[in-house]
């Protein structure tokens, strides 16, 4: 599930870097399938550390899933566009290491997304087994 949409991306980085992230064709454009699959990808990383606690996708999603949501989407598109380690593409590798130090902390249950309804725990069913009843009203009778 999309837990982020292309004009958060915008909102965050303007629609000149977008264009510059996703038109390898230079048709001076963005190209919109490069950006649903960022989008979509960082929705399947969320959801691959969520989904051992809690039930996903989130609908609605919490705000701080929308935010590592767009942070690993950038990144994402930055990875494919050519990321530079010796250049400020580091701040974006930087914060797709934040989150996903964040989902690994909500995996282990370290941190919280702000979702009370914890996944459930498969179909498991408690069985009691004990002996027969040995004392019941007929057999007390008298006492």
């Amino acid at each position: 599930m999309a837990y982020c949409m292309r004009q958060d991306l915008v909102d965050r980085i303007g629609e000149d870097l977008l264009r510059s992230l996703t038109d390898r064709e230079n048709a001076g454009l963005v190209n919109e399938q490069r950006v649903a699959q960022a989008i979509d990808d960082a929705g399947a990383e969320i959801d691959s550390y969520a989904s051992t606690r809690f039930t996903v996708p989130f609908n609605p999603a919490p705000a701080i899933v929308k935010t590592r949501a767009i942070d690993i989407a950038l990144y994402r598109l930055f990875l494919a566009h050519g990321y530079d380690p010796d250049s400020a593409d580091a701040s974006w590798a930087s914060a797709y290491k934040d989150a996903v130090a964040w989902l690994k902390s909500v995996a282990k249950g370290d941190a919280t997304i702000g979702v009370s309804t914890p996944a459930p725990q498969g179909d498991q069913m408690s069985v009691m087994v004990a002996p027969a009843r040995m004392f019941d009203r007929s057999t007390m009778e008298g006492f």
